[in-house]
Formats: structure tokens, sequence, C-alpha cells
């Protein structure tokens, strides 16, 4: 029994002296690697110090409130960690804590600001990821393994990418509107270069006759400036309103295409919004996703209707202007192949075709800064196999 005492004993002053410690680290706010790692860990080791403390029988802690205190501190770590969003819940915004913001003030601050522009324009909800991922990728793979959310942002300080959720546009689709013999096909080789039918594209054609070819739905990321933050926070909420709208809608011809409408009247909003940019691409980006609702709507909601066609076409051609290729492979990869989409659409002759054919060629050739083909390459590579089985060279 003494050997235990002091064994107890010892236990005792090392979880103290680990609580105070860390205490200390976070009054003077030194910034750390793990700091916020190390801080999951201050309030467990206070308790359990706290409880391991000799105390009279009647002034003990009883077990069942130490036991209760870590459950919710438990709930409360995988909350922060992100573990639920995805499976308990979905938010419309999500932004990741970012990277080279080591005291995170700048994170705060972004959903501060953001909570007060909300107030007033009635923008989604921002919800805050308290982690931080090395490397942009893995925070991608995170993002969609996990459904997280509809619009994700993560990254690094003044400069981050804004990712989208292609399901959440995918779903509202009356896919059964029309039929393809060919989707299973394309359905098969699009899985060899890790595309799929819903998440990164739709098949897309006006009638049964027409030529089917493939729309990207979102690019893999927008890198985007957060400066001026004021600017850049308006067209998340635009962008969030605009698609979170439409996945409260369920799928039916009418509700898809007021659902569709109302997506396109909160993007232009997020268009209307003016200042002193360091990029167009948020704008592009704006465009991007608005002629998609068009084209959506041309073809599978109201029919084949070349008004929309035209209106798409001119998003796109919009779209492509504000950006640049060195910069922005993944959304120029994006716009140029759903820009041929729409131009097969409008196509009457031979030189259309030539130029739908040129236009794909071109997204196919895009690659990323490690030399690999983006998503709207491979899309476009995909749409040059289809339009040559078709017989269109």
């Amino acid at each position: 029994m003494k050997i235990w005492a002091y064994i107890n004993k010892r236990i005792t002053l090392l979880l103290l002296f680990a609580a105070v410690i860390l205490i200390v680290l976070r009054i003077i706010n030194l910034q750390l690697i793990l700091n916020r790692q190390l801080q999951f860990w201050l309030f467990p080791l206070a308790l359990l110090a706290v409880w391991k403390m000799p105390h009279k029988p009647q002034w003990r802690i009883p077990g069942v409130l130490i036991g209760g205190a870590l459950f919710c501190w438990a709930l409360s770590a995988l909350h922060v960690q992100g573990f639920f969003y995805g499976t308990v819940y979905r938010p419309p915004i999500l932004l990741a804590e970012l990277n080279k913001d080591d005291s995170d003030l700048y994170s705060q601050q972004m959903k501060l600001q953001y909570r007060d522009i909300s107030r007033y324009l009635v923008m989604p909800k921002l919800s805050m990821l308290h982690r931080k991922f090395a490397k942009q990728n893995d925070a991608y793979r995170w993002w969609q393994s996990k459904a997280a959310s509809v619009v994700f942002i993560y990254g690094q300080k003044n400069w981050a990418d804004i990712s989208v959720a292609g399901e959440d546009i995918a779903r509202y689709i009356p896919t059964d509107s029309v039929k393809h013999n060919a989707e299973r096909w394309i359905a098969g080789e699009a899985k060899k270069y890790d595309l799929r039918e819903g998440r990164d594209y739709f098949s897309l054609a006006s009638s049964p006759q027409a030529d089917l070819l493939l729309l990207a739905l979102t690019p893999e990321a927008v890198h985007v400036p957060l400066e001026p933050m004021e600017l850049i926070l308006q067209v998340i909420g635009f962008l969030g309103k605009a698609l979170n709208d439409l996945t409260l809608r369920p799928v039916s011809l009418l509700e898809s295409e007021k659902a569709m409408s109302q997506a396109q009247s909160a993007l232009s909003g997020g268009l209307m919004v003016h200042g002193s940019w360091k990029s167009l691409v948020a704008q592009a980006f704006m465009h991007f996703l608005r002629g998609n609702f068009f084209l959506l709507r041309a073809t599978l909601v109201v029919g084949e209707d070349r008004g929309l066609v035209d209106c798409a076409v001119t998003d796109f051609q919009r779209a492509a202007g504000k950006i640049m290729l060195k910069t922005d492979p993944f959304i120029m990869a994006a716009i140029i192949n759903n820009l041929a989409v729409a131009k097969m659409q409008q196509a009457q002759g031979e030189e259309d075709y030539k130029t739908v054919v040129r236009l794909l060629m071109q997204a196919a050739a895009i690659v990323d800064k490690n030399g690999l083909p983006v998503r709207g390459g491979r899309l476009a590579f995909l749409n040059l196999i289809l339009l040559d089985k078709q017989g269109v060279k």
C-alpha cells in the first residue's frame, strides 16, 4: 500500500506539473507547432490532477462528475477536429484554420466579419474547422471524403482555395428526363480517370438523338485572394447562398427550374460585388457556375433553348477572360471544356464542329503545377473520344 501511495503521489505531481506548464504556455501565447493539440490535453490533465490529489472523503470529487466532464471534453475535441462534419452536421460554408496564421487571429477575424455581413445580406452560416492541414491536397481529400460542407475554404493566410461539392448541383438535376445508351460505357471509362458521374461531371445532351458530352460541374479548387476581406467574404456568402438554396429543393422539373433560377440570382449578386481585387478569379468562378446553370436549364429543364445556351456561352467566355492559365489551371480547363459543350449545342456545320474539337484539345492539354492532367482536362479528353465515336473530328 505504501508503494501504491508513493506512485499515486508522483502521478499527481506530474499531472499538476503538466497542467501548470500548459497554462503558462497559453498565458504567454508561446507559438508552438502543437499549440492547439497541447490545449486539447490541458483540461483532462488538470481534471485528473485535481481528482488524484489527496482529499478528505467529504471533499473528494465524485467519479461520475469526473467521467461526465471527460466525456463532454471528448465530444468537444471531436467537434473541434471536424469529426462530426459530414456525418452529424453538414454546414453550408466551412472555413478551416489558415496556415501562416499562427495565432489564428486572421481566421477568427474572417469568421466574425462574415457574421456581420451575413446579417444584413441574409447569407448562410459559416462554420469554423479548428484544424490546420500541412498541405492543401490533404485538406481537399479530407473534405471530399467526408462531404463535410457545400463550400470549403482552406489554405494560407491572404490566399486560399475554395472548393464546391459537385454533388450539390448534380443531385437536383432531373437526370431521368434524358436517357443515353452511351452513359454506362462512358461512366466506366471515366472511372479510369478518377472521374465520377454526379460528383465531377454530368452527361449532357439536349435530346436522345443529340451528341452526348460531359459537363464539368466544378473544378477541384479555385485559388482566391482573401484581401480585401470584405469583398471576398461577400462573394463567399453569395456562393454559399446559391448552392445551399439549391440543395433545399426536391427533384422535379418545376422545382429544379425554380431552384436553378434562384441560384443564378444569388450568383449574379456575387458578380455585383465591386472593389480593388487582386485577382478576378472569384468573379470567373461565379460566371462559370452561372453558365453551368444556364446550360443545364436549357437542355434539361426548359428543353432546348437557344437563348439560354447563348447566355451560357457568354458566361463561359467572360469567365475565361478574367483568369490566366498559369495561375488558374483547374478552373481554366473546366471553363474551356464547358464552353466546348455549350458550343456543341450551337453547332450547325463543319466549322462549328472544328471549333468544338479545338477547344477540347486545348482543355485536354492543361496540367497542374506537378504536370498532372486536371479534372477539366481529363473530361475534355473523354469528350474528344465521344465525339470521335460520333464521327466528329
